[in-house]
């Protein structure tokens, strides 16, 4: 089982290099790598590679119901529980959108709601410097993901 705690989900993003809450730079693996990538063609194009390695979405979870609305590209987000923890598999139809959905899905699926709802996501994103080299609809639907996960974690805790 894993660790339900904010320094459960930090160890985990330490482990493979996505956030660490005293430096931009510590740790290896995925966003590590983006961090260090200083063209921004080259992130997006890591960006989209981390996208398609997501796990697939069934098309049956392709619905309404689990469409993220404020989304300009069409973003499923399929939630379950596991006992606490919730579990959610993701698609778009963006290979940009398609990676930002595996950064999320990396950072939330498989956590407990007091540890979706703890960790803080602004910082761990502006570490990643996205913010200023997305369009404002794809910040938008950023942050719609982002609620959309906070707002199952609301109902569990």
């Amino acid at each position: 089982m894993q660790d339900e705690s904010v320094g459960g989900i930090l160890g985990i993003l330490h482990s493979w290099g996505g956030y660490d809450d005293d430096t931009a730079g510590a740790g290896g693996g995925d966003t590590r790598h983006l961090r260090l990538l200083e063209d921004w063609e080259d992130r997006y194009r890591y960006l989209m590679e981390m996208g398609r390695e997501l796990p697939p979405l069934s098309e049956a979870d392709k619905t309404e119901e689990n469409r993220i609305q404020g989304c300009q590209s069409q973003v499923w987000l399929a939630p379950q529980f596991d006992g606490d923890l919730l579990l959610f598999d993701a698609d778009s139809d963006s290979a940009i959108v398609k990676g930002l959905v595996a950064i999320l899905w990396r950072v939330y699926s498989g956590r407990d709601a007091n540890a979706i709802l703890s960790f803080d996501i602004e910082g761990f994103l502006k570490q990643l410097d996205l913010e200023e080299h997305l369009s404002m609809n794809r910040r938008n639907g950023l942050y719609s993901m982002i609620q959309k996960i906070k707002s199952l974690a609301e109902r569990r805790s």
